[in-house]
């Protein structure tokens, strides 16, 4: 898949190039200068191609890569890597340009992306700086995924306690919708479409409770809390590339229904305990293209019909259905593939038990390249960790302790909880940081193995 072959790509490419050219200028020269004027104007016929296509046009960077629209374009030649840093350093990591936008807001954007870090904090920030030029239709996202919020032991068991209603009411709605398409039923897409709401909220909120969440299982239910774990995923990674909200929403519409097809699967191929048969398989590989026909069908957003066809094409076309469409997958199947390959494999099924979270995405980054968009699997990785939350692990003193909070500065090395009776009855912990280390620069703990959960008898959901 080449980019050239991609005309949004390649429209992306020129806008960036243009709002480079752009900037650059902007800092040489007065706003009314012609080559400023020039490369305003450029970039307002680039944008007004983008916007065309998109109701609104979406820039976010995150690991140093930019993404148009939630799809990363790829910067063969070098040419985005200084204006990346720089726009990152005014904290311009999500910047969505509306419909309508004047010349004068472009401009003044234009400027204002120039200015000094300390000048635009003296304004109040970039976002202030834009309110005061009158720029309503350039929209500043928040800088990160903020991955930690304190907050007291009350708080946070009200959290806890809140954010599990809203999993089971998004495993309920699931459910519900499996159930409607299974009995050739009208789906409630305005019930899938509020807990995807519900669900952004919390993602946005409390991000760490939620990826908590997303290590629930459940055996006998295996497809709907898959489901509704992959949808968490997906926009947790969405939130870490700095989507727009209506994105993120979108894409946990597309990935609570990406399985949707299953409904038309027997149980006797479903939960066979053993390998399946060739033409059992090649049934089983009907549920992408089937669940694309039923979301058609029901009047899906176009997203979520995409991602249930796709999720399980695979970065390099190896996977099925055999697909070879220009332009080539969209940027959220590949998102989706990895969560979803992630969350099969962390689960229980008919035919084998679960794997440990750390072997499994050892499987995700081994595979990436192939069978997964190598810049989505670092974004994986980065927000779960080598070892990923809810995972139970040994630690070099002897203790027991579960993940608890991923360390994007040092992916091997999370926050935890040691279990102060790692046998008993107690839930009783004391919560450590393993990228701690004593006064000769020595870690004071470091993570051994990790370790099967139900060897000891703990439930690790029970510290989550």
């Amino acid at each position: 898949m080449t980019t050239q072959a991609d005309p949004f790509i390649a429209a992306a490419r020129t806008f960036l190039r243009n709002l480079d050219k752009a900037r650059r200028r902007a800092r040489i020269y007065p706003p009314e200068h012609p080559y400023v004027r020039e490369s305003q104007e450029l970039l307002a016929g680039a944008l007004d191609e983008l916007i065309l296509v998109r109701d609104s046009v979406t820039l976010s960077i995150s690991e140093g890569d930019v993404f148009i629209e939630g799809r990363h374009i790829p910067d063969d030649d070098g040419m985005m890597e200084h204006m990346i840093s720089d726009l990152a350093r005014r904290d311009l990591v999500s910047i969505t340009f509306l419909p309508g936008i004047s010349g004068d807001e472009l401009m003044a954007f234009i400027v204002l992306s120039v200015a000094k870090p300390p000048d635009l904090e003296a304004l109040g920030g970039i976002k202030a700086a834009l309110e005061r030029k009158r720029v309503r239709r350039v929209l500043i996202g928040r800088k990160s995924l903020a991955l930690s919020t304190e907050e007291q032991p009350e708080q946070q068991a009200e959290t806890t306690r809140v954010s599990r209603g809203v999993y089971r009411t998004a495993v309920q709605a699931v459910i519900q919708a499996f159930a409607e398409a299974s009995g050739r039923e009208t789906i409630s897409l305005e019930l899938v479409d509020g807990v995807a709401r519900m669900l952004v909220s919390g993602v946005l909120q409390h991000p760490d409770t939620f990826l908590g969440l997303s290590a629930m299982k459940d055996f006998h239910e295996y497809t709907f809390y898959h489901s509704v774990n992959v949808a968490i995923l997906s926009m947790l990674m969405g939130s870490k590339l700095h989507f727009h909200e209506s994105l993120l929403h979108t894409v946990g519409v597309a990935a609570l229904l990406h399985d949707l097809g299953k409904v038309q699967m027997p149980l006797e191929i479903l939960d066979k305990p053993g390998k399946l048969t060739q033409d059992e398989f090649e049934y089983m590989k009907s549920h992408a293209p089937e669940g694309a026909r039923i979301l058609t069908e029901q009047g899906a957003n176009p997203l979520a019909v995409v991602t249930a066809a796709q999720h399980h094409v695979h970065f390099d076309h190896h996977g099925y259905p055999d697909y070879d469409v220009p332009g080539g997958l969209h940027f959220i199947s590949h998102l989706v593939t990895i969560v979803d390959v992630y969350d099969a494999l962390t689960s229980d099924r008919s035919y084998r038990t679960s794997m440990l979270p750390d072997r499994a995405m050892q499987i995700i980054i081994e595979g990436r390249g192939t069978t997964f968009h190598p810049t989505l699997t670092k974004v994986f990785a980065n927000l779960t960790g080598m070892f990923p939350v809810g995972t139970l692990v040994e630690l070099d003193t002897g203790e027991l302790a579960v993940v608890c909070k991923p360390n994007p500065g040092d992916i091997y090395r999370p926050q935890a909880k040691v279990l102060a009776e790692p046998c008993g009855e107690s839930r009783a912990f004391r919560a450590v940081d393993l990228a701690e280390r004593d006064a000769d620069g020595a870690y004071l703990r470091s993570i051994v193995r990790s370790i099967d959960p139900r060897e000891s008898e703990i439930n690790v959901a029970d510290y989550l």
